[in-house]
C-alpha cells in the first residue's frame, strides 16, 4: 500500500525486515523490493534483488517481472550494457511467456544498432521463434536492410515483398515500399534462400472481406435493424456482436454497426474492435466503405484550409488526428489536451494569435475549426524545428521535445526507421509509427 501511494521508502524499510515463510510470497518480496529500490533510483539495491531472485527462484513469475522492470529502467538512460543481460536472462529463462518476445527483440534491435556481427541471425530468430510478435515487421525490414549492405539485393527484395504483402498498412511496409523502388532492388531476382527461410515461418494471415453477407449475417443485421427501428439500439448492437463472435462474418457486422454509430470515432472504435486485424489487409481486400469508417475524414474543409494555410500535408494531419482523438472533438485526455488534435490550453493560449484565434479559451479547444487551426500550427512550428523531419517531430508531439533532443543523442542513426526503433516509451514508438501508417492510408484512400 505504501508503495502503490507513492511511498517506496517507507515500503523498502518494511520489506527488508519482512521474512515470509511461503516461497512465492518470498520472491513476492524480493520482487517489491526491486521495485521500490527502482523507485527510489537505488540500481545497486535493484540489482541485488533480481540477482537474489535469480539464486533462490529462478522459474519464478516473479523474476520474470524484475528482469522487465530493472531491463526497462536501464533502456530508458540507454545503458545497453545493463538492459541487454536482462532481457537475454528474460528471453532465456521464460521462452513461453508473451514477454519474451519484447525481450527478444530489444536485444536484436540493439544488435543491429550497434553493426555486432551475429545481429542477421538474431533477426532471423525474432521470425523463427515469434513470427505472430507486434516487432516482426520490423525484424522482416531490418533483415532485408542489411542484405543490401551486403550487396545481396535479391534478398533484400525478397523481405520487402514479403513485408509489404503480410504487413499491408503499417510503417515498416510503408519502409519497404520506399526501398523496393530502388532499381538495384527492383531488379534484383528473389533469392531462393531467403523465400525457404519466409516460407518456413508462420507469419499472420488476413483473409479479405466478403463482398456479400452470407445468410447468417443478413438475419443478424436485419434483427438489428428491426431492433434499431423500435429504438433499441443497444440491443441491436449486442445482436450484431454476438452474431460476430457466433455465426456470422465479423467484418460485415462490424461494418453495419459502425455505419449506424452517432458519431465517425464511435464508428473507428467499434471497427477496431470488432475487426483486429484490419491492418494486414491490402485496400482492394475489402470494400471501401470499409476504409471510410475505419479512417474517416469528417470536418474535411476546416482540415484543408488550415493544413494547407501552414503548408501541412492534409493527411499527414488527418494521421495525426486520427491517432490522438479518432476525430472526436469533444475528446479530453487525462493531461488535460482538449479536442481533435489534443492540444493543452497552455500551450494552445502560446500559439493562439499566430493562428489568428482570438482569446481562446479552454472551451473553444472543442471547436474543431479552432483546434485545428492551433493544432497545425503547433505542428508547423514543431516541424521547422527539426528541419522537416516528420519522426522526431512526432515524438515530441507525443513525449515532448526534451526527450526527443535526449533520443537523437543517444546514437547516429543511418535512417529515420532506426530512430524510431530506438525511442525507449512503447507509447511513443507506436504512436510514431500510426501517425505516418495513418497519413499513408489516408493518402491511398482519398488522395487524387
Amino acid at each position: 500500500a505504501d508503495l502503490l501511494a507513492g511511498n517506496a521508502g517507507a515500503a523498502y524499510a518494511y520489506l527488508r525486515g519482512l521474512d515470509p515463510a511461503s516461497p512465492d510470497a518470498s520472491a513476492e518480496r524480493l520482487y517489491y523490493l526491486e521495485e521500490c529500490a527502482r523507485r527510489l533510483s537505488d540500481d545497486g539495491g535493484m540489482m541485488a534483488a533480481v540477482r537474489s531472485l535469480g539464486e533462490l527462484y529462478p522459474k519464478s513469475p516473479w523474476r520474470l517481472k524484475a528482469l522487465l522492470s530493472a531491463g526497462n529502467r536501464f533502456l530508458l538512460v540507454n545503458r545497453a550494457e545493463d538492459y541487454v543481460p536482462l532481457y537475454e536472462a528474460a528471453y532465456r529463462d521464460f521462452p513461453s511467456e508473451p514477454s519474451a518476445g519484447t525481450a527478444h527483440w530489444k536485444v536484436t534491435f540493439h544488435a543491429w544498432l550497434a553493426n555486432q556481427p551475429g545481429a542477421a541471425d538474431l533477426l532471423r530468430e525474432q521470425l523463427r521463434r515469434y513470427p505472430t510478435h507486434p516487432t516482426a515487421g520490423a525484424a522482416l525490414y531490418f533483415l532485408g536492410r542489411g542484405a543490401e549492405q551486403d550487396g545481396d539485393f535479391g534478398a533484400a527484395r525478397t523481405c520487402y515483398e514479403r513485408l509489404t504483402k503480410t504487413f499491408q498498412n503499417t510503417y515498416y511496409a510503408m519502409q519497404a515500399r520506399g526501398r523496393l523502388a530502388r532499381a538495384e532492388v527492383a531488379s534484383a531476382p528473389l533469392a531462393e534462400q531467403t523465400v525457404a527461410f519466409l516460407s518456413s515461418l508462420a507469419l499472420p494471415q488476413t483473409g479479405p472481406v466478403p463482398a456479400e453477407d452470407s445468410r447468417a449475417t443478413a438475419l443478424r443485421i436485419e434483427r438489428s435493424r428491426l431492433l434499431r427501428a423500435a429504438g433499441l439500439d443497444d440491443l441491436a448492437d449486442s445482436e450484431l456482436r454476438f452474431g460476430a463472435r457466433t455465426d456470422g462474418q465479423p467484418a460485415r457486422l462490424a461494418m453495419e454497426m459502425a455505419a449506424s454509430a452517432d458519431a465517425p470515432y464511435q464508428g473507428v472504435r467499434i471497427m477496431k474492435s470488432m475487426v483486429p486485424d484490419y491492418l494486414g489487409l491490402s485496400l482492394d481486400a475489402a470494400p471501401r466503405h470499409f476504409w471510410e469508417l475505419l479512417f474517416p475524414l469528417p470536418y474535411r474543409s476546416e482540415l484543408l484550409q488550415s493544413a494547407r494555410g501552414r503548408g501541412l500535408d492534409p493527411y499527414l494531419v488527418a494521421g495525426l488526428i486520427r491517432q490522438e482523438s479518432e476525430f472526436n472533438p469533444r475528446a479530453l485526455s487525462r493531461a488535460n489536451a482538449y479536442g481533435l488534435t489534443q492540444v493543452r490550453p497552455a500551450t494552445g493560449r502560446r500559439f493562439a494569435q499566430s493562428a489568428g484565434v482570438r482569446r481562446l479559451s479552454a472551451g473553444a479547444l472543442y471547436q474543431p475549426s479552432v483546434n485545428l487551426k492551433i493544432g497545425s500550427a503547433i505542428l508547423r512550428s514543431m516541424l521547422d524545428e527539426h528541419n522537416g523531419k516528420l519522426e522526431p517531430t512526432l515524438a515530441g508531439y507525443n513525449a515532448g521535445p526534451n526527450r526527443v533532443t535526449q533520443w537523437l543523442a543517444w546514437n547516429t542513426y543511418r535512417e529515420p526507421a532506426e530512430f524510431v526503433e530506438s525511442i525507449p516509451f512503447t507509447e511513443t514508438r507506436d504512436y510514431v509509427q500510426a501517425v505516418l501508417r495513418n497519413a499513408d492510408v489516408y493518402r491511398r484512400l482519398y488522395g487524387r
